[in-house]
């Protein structure tokens, strides 16, 4: 996991602070406001942030696992650049534009936009899988939760472990286990109570 390079890095690269934030810079990156910030914090948080992303950067090249952590890693970048990036003073922006250089700046506009589409193809398909889901029974073990739906109405329960991969139970399903006749080239699979035969076809 890249939290854990991360966490590595900082480990090994601890160094006491030179500079007495609490006095002067205490409130840069605590408020969640950041056009409150004075213009001479906010340019110090820019720079500070892009110092701390160049030298992850280096120390995952230094470990030769940059390509493996390449997507997490710019989406990290990226989600601190949109937080530096939501002040609308032009003098604002210039610092921010003078901070992070052209590429990366264009890397972010087309991250994003991928993102966003992916966020809009994720919604769509929740819906869509909403609207699929048995009415009258059924029952989804995923992620973190199992959800139960009996006559429309949905019951949702904490799981004490996670599931990688959803398991469906509906009278669908028990249906199929109980008989049903499955046919392709090579196979003639009959399943008969959860019970699984499988013949050869002759050719």
């Amino acid at each position: 996991m890249l939290q854990y390079a991360i966490t590595l890095y900082f480990c090994k690269s601890y160094k006491t602070l030179n500079k007495k934030l609490y006095i002067y810079n205490y409130d840069v990156g605590a408020s969640p406001k950041i056009e409150n910030l004075e213009i001479n914090k906010y340019k110090f948080l820019c720079e500070t942030v892009k110092i701390s992303l160049d030298e992850i950067y280096n120390f995952l090249c230094k470990l030769n696992i940059e390509k493996i952590y390449g997507y997490s890693f710019s989406k990290l970048c990226y989600h601190h650049y949109n937080y530096l990036n939501q002040v609308k003073d032009k003098d604002y922006k210039n610092i921010l534009s003078d901070t992070f250089s052209k590429d990366f700046i264009e890397g972010y506009e087309a991250f994003k936009e991928i993102s966003d589409y992916n966020g809009i193809e994720y919604k769509s398909l929740e819906n869509l899988n909403e609207k699929l889901i048995p009415y009258f029974f059924s029952i989804i073990i995923f992620k973190k939760y199992t959800n139960i739906r009996i006559f429309g109405i949905k019951i949702s329960l904490k799981n004490k472990r996670y599931y990688n991969k959803p398991i469906v139970i509906s009278f669908n399903n028990l249906l199929k286990n109980i008989f049903s006749i499955k046919i392709d080239d090579k196979y003639f699979v009959l399943k008969i109570f959860f019970i699984r035969i499988a013949f050869k076809k002759k050719i």
